[in-house]
């Protein structure tokens, strides 16, 4: 089921004062652009994640290894994506007053540290990181769309 404040949040307009005129942002705007948010912030810790292994000297596990682990953090983060598109969770759900940080955790970025794995070489990286941010995406428009067919 959707939270009523999702349902009040799609039923309302969205206003946005800019230069003295009120832009109004229909339901499928405002639905869009938290889908481009999240792809977005799985992109910048993919890439961020690049970095830092490229400044450490590169990925010293053994591929068959490093692959394993990928694809497992993969598999976790894109059911944890699923879950988190039908229970209709913000971007960041997950706080604690306590967990220095740990409340930026979510399935993109999950799906973004799973990419530094892939990356045995800058090119395979690269490449995990456009597979995961499209599937990523693709996930979360075809949920969304079957959640909103269902209202």
């Amino acid at each position: 089921m959707i939270s009523y404040r999702y349902k009040e949040a799609l039923q309302t307009i969205y206003r946005t004062f800019k230069h003295r005129v009120i832009h109004i942002r229909s339901s499928k705007e405002v639905i869009a652009m938290k889908i481009i948010k999240k792809v977005g912030y799985l992109i910048v810790v993919g890439l961020a994640v690049l970095l830092i292994i490229a400044a450490m000297g590169g990925n010293d596990l053994p591929m068959i290894l490093s692959f394993g682990v990928g694809t497992i953090l993969a598999l976790i983060g894109i059911a944890l994506a699923i879950w988190e598109t039908k229970t209709d969770k913000p971007m960041f759900y997950s706080y604690g007053k306590n967990w220095f940080g740990g409340y930026l955790n979510n399935s993109a970025f999950i799906l973004g540290i799973a990419v530094g794995f892939f990356a045995t070489k800058v090119v395979y990286g690269i490449t995990a990181l456009g597979i995961i941010a499209t599937l990523y995406a693709i996930i979360i428009v075809a949920l969304k769309n079957k959640s909103s067919e269902a209202i």
